[in-house]
């Protein structure tokens, strides 16, 4: 079912309202009604669209996943590919990004991570024998690890490059392969 274009305005609406909101005020004394104020809405228009703030954000994070799997399908698949479309999409919403980190909302980025690498089972090429049941643990520890270098990406300033984070990446996936189990 494809939403109307009055739908989809209000949602952006709604999100670009929060991001707003969030550059002069915490996550938790943000309400509903302000959002929607900020936004020119009514406050029943935010809860026809969003059942809370949180999902706001997770509706923002996942469209951001919708982006790097167009991309994804689009080129050439390998994981160093893979790696450096995720961080060419960090460092194109770096200043939101900044503003999750600030305000201590990167969980729900790392959720949304989690949900993203299920989801599009991309993770799978770093170990194809992993069996099906073990999917759910793999994509959370992966999304765990990218969410960490995220966190420690955005607290150095954003400096490296998604090449250089890439790079980074797979260097410490080569070395992880040196432990070897019985």
């Amino acid at each position: 079912m494809k939403e109307n274009k009055i739908s989809i305005l209000s949602k952006k609406s709604i999100v670009d309202s929060l991001f707003d909101l969030l550059y002069v005020k915490s996550f938790e004394e943000i309400t509903v009604s302000e959002i929607a104020e900020n936004a020119d809405l009514d406050r029943r228009t935010f809860y026809r669209h969003f059942k809370s703030k949180e999902e706001v954000l997770s509706c923002y994070v996942q469209e951001k996943a919708k982006q790097y799997e167009q991309r994804m399908a689009a080129s050439k698949f390998d994981i160093q590919t893979a790696l450096k479309e995720i961080f060419c999409i960090f460092e194109e919403n770096k200043e939101i990004l900044t503003l999750f980190y600030r305000r201590n909302l990167l969980h729900i980025l790392l959720y949304n991570l989690n949900t993203a690498f299920q989801k599009y089972e991309y993770i799978n090429i770093v170990n194809e024998k992993l069996q099906p049941e073990h999917r759910a643990y793999k994509s959370a520890y992966h999304s765990g690890g990218l969410g960490n270098l995220l966190t420690v990406w955005l607290s150095e300033g954003c400096e490296r490059s998604p090449c250089q984070m890439s790079e980074i990446l797979c260097k410490i996936l080569e070395e992880s392969k040196m432990i070897k189990s019985d």
